[in-house]
């Protein structure tokens, strides 16, 4: 068995290792360098390295006010790769909270604190994420950063004075967070300085922030810097539930409030709207239309089961044969025609591409089987992106808009998606 620290454990079989010749001398030297070949790429799928913790400097947290919702330092997950100037930097996503009871609850779990983060993760393993190279050939040696959720508003409050809340003081302090964290990185592996290639991405709230940081990030880097953003399952629709009512803006709207978001998203949209109706720039086809700096490839599904679930409050679930009614399919229909028109825009785009499936799930770039395996137009989410990033297809041939549910029979129903 080969050990290495921080790395995937692996057996060599005596398949790996044979040949036709047990006698070295005796076999060909083609075969030795057939077998060569096929070690490492053995080795290479073995010594595949867990990302590990970087916390932020407890001192230094506190001094920037950069702190987890209990006040515990931030920090991210790192991955080296073999081309240290490409960066893929990750925001994990898991929702909100909106008041300060929800917040408190909050900051007892690993989403508001990072006293029970693990020294190394397992969720940064597959699809665009992976450093597999027959898995993700054209990302695979990019450096991986995973930026962990600790404040509950999609990295972008930025509240002065800490609330206390019973016995326990908040602190909004998401912008913050994502400030330092970059610095850190920049300090360490040296990412705003000498960086050639930089992806953001993120998943669900974290794909949220990725359009609400997109230009943020640009204005950091060096000119020089081919920059992109990768939202998956970020674009949040502002609409009303099958009851009418609209929660999810009431939602958004306490949370503007409570997290003093003001800072945390996009300058231009917040220029353009006035100071009570920052909210706006919260939602993605609001902000979308504002991000002036950055190309911006969009991931989501038209039928988002987090979406029609959670804010549309469907009342079924459309993967289970006969669990939806007729009324309920239309209605679910009629949510898919709304998010193909939200989308509008970036369907337009001469700059942007967009992959948008039927597959009813959520967060489609960190599972291997959504990467290569769903496709749209007879392509995949891997080859889709990847063309449009190196400019291999013209930005026409860059839109990806799926058929009706249930008629892309390269979803898989039921799919369960780890904590990415």
């Amino acid at each position: 068995m080969l050990s290495v620290p921080n790395t995937t454990r692996c057996v060599l079989t005596e398949t790996d290792t044979h040949t036709e010749s047990r006698d070295p001398e005796s076999a060909h030297p083609m075969t030795n360098m057939i077998t060569v070949i096929a070690l490492l790429g053995v080795l290479e799928s073995c010594l595949s390295i867990a990302p590990s913790l970087h916390l932020l400097d407890p001192l230094a947290a506190k001094e920037t006010g950069a702190l987890c919702l209990d006040g515990s330092p931030p920090g991210y997950y790192f991955r080296p790769g073999s081309d240290n100037a490409k960066w893929r930097i990750h925001l994990r996503g898991g929702g909100w909270c909106f008041d300060e009871r929800s917040c408190l609850s909050r900051s007892q779990t690993s989403l508001g604190t990072s006293k029970f983060w693990p020294k190394e993760i397992t969720d940064a393993a597959n699809g665009f994420m992976s450093d597999d190279s027959k898995t993700n050939p054209d990302f695979s040696h990019w450096q991986l950063a995973f930026i962990e959720y600790c404040d509950g508003s999609s990295y972008t409050g930025n509240r002065e004075e800490p609330v206390q809340v019973n016995d326990t003081i908040l602190y909004f302090r998401g912008q913050r967070i994502f400030d330092e964290l970059l610095k850190d990185m920049d300090r360490r592996y040296g990412l705003l300085t000498n960086s050639t290639d930089v992806i953001l991405t993120g998943t669900s709230a974290g794909g949220l922030a990725t359009y609400l940081h997109a230009d943020y990030l640009r204005s950091l880097l060096p000119t020089t810097t081919s920059y992109a953003v990768y939202p998956d399952a970020g674009y949040f629709l502002d609409h009303k539930d099958v009851s009418g009512s609209n929660k999810i803006l009431q939602a958004f709207m306490n949370g503007y409030r409570l997290w003093n978001g003001t800072g945390g998203t996009n300058q231009a949209c917040i220029r353009e709207t006035s100071r009570s109706d920052g909210w706006k720039c919260f939602f993605a086809p609001y902000v979308y239309r504002f991000i002036q700096n950055t190309r911006v490839f969009v991931l989501n599904s038209l039928y988002d089961s987090a979406q029609i679930s959670g804010i549309f409050r469907l009342g079924c679930n459309p993967d289970k044969q006969g669990n939806c009614s007729k009324k309920q399919l239309d209605e679910l229909q009629q949510y898919r025609d709304d998010m193909v028109k939200a989308l509008d825009p970036v369907i337009k785009s001469q700059r942007d591409g967009i992959f948008a499936t039927a597959c009813y799930q959520h967060e489609e770039s960190c599972q291997d089987f959504d990467w290569d395996g769903v496709h749209v137009n007879n392509v995949s989410q891997r080859q889709a992106f990847g063309d449009w990033y190196f400019n291999r297809t013209q930005p026409a041939h860059s839109k990806y808009i799926d058929v009706r549910w249930p008629d892309n029979k390269s979803c898989k129903l039921g799919i369960i998606h780890g904590p990415c």
